[in-house]
């Protein structure tokens, strides 16, 4: 019984710091984004992306962050025209604000200014037609990082994006390597 009680307290003093660092730091990860659309069904489009930030105190930094949309909704609206919506990208700057709970969990806000681009293809009765438009709004999130080595971590994160005529809720996970 004192063995596994041992190795998890000498696992727990080898936990890396991550909540303790400051400096640059990039992630990589994917994104579920999900909206509402007024008269329509929910749309869901998946994203890859990057982040890439510098926190200039252990608790304070900031970040940027770019996506480019790899999974397209698409709608059959009584079998007779084919829609589909999709993410071409998504560029922001955000605040991070964190705080450690322990040596390897750190929570953490983010707030910021966004813009992104939607392309939407629909055809029809012999028709078709295509529109993008980009829009620029804010974006307020947070989440959770576990660091399970020194400069390495997985993160999860929630941000809800507000634009003038939409709201898209984001789910994020992915990696994160601090330099």
């Amino acid at each position: 019984m004192k063995t596994p009680i041992l190795m998890l307290l000498g696992m727990a003093a080898a936990a890396p710091a991550i909540a303790q660092e400051g400096g640059f730091y990039a992630t990589g990860g994917y994104t579920v984004l999900s909206s509402e659309i007024e008269d329509f069904e929910s749309v869901n489009l998946g994203a890859i992306g990057g982040r890439a930030g510098w926190m200039v105190t252990p608790n304070f930094g900031g970040e940027v962050e770019g996506m480019v949309g790899i999974v397209d909704e698409e709608f059959d609206e009584f079998g007779a025209i084919e829609a589909t919506a999709g993410l071409n990208y998504a560029v922001g700057a955000f605040a991070r604000a964190q705080v450690g709970i322990t040596n390897s969990i750190l929570i953490y806000g983010r707030s910021g200014v966004v813009m992104a681009e939607i392309e939407a293809e629909a055809s029809g009765f012999g028709a078709s037609a295509s529109e993008s438009d980009s829009e620029s709004g804010v974006g307020v999130g947070g989440g959770i990082e576990y660091g399970f080595l020194p400069h390495l971590s997985l993160y999860v994160d929630y941000t809800r994006y507000e634009f003038d005529e939409s709201q898209i809720d984001g789910v994020s996970f992915g990696g994160k390597f601090r330099f």
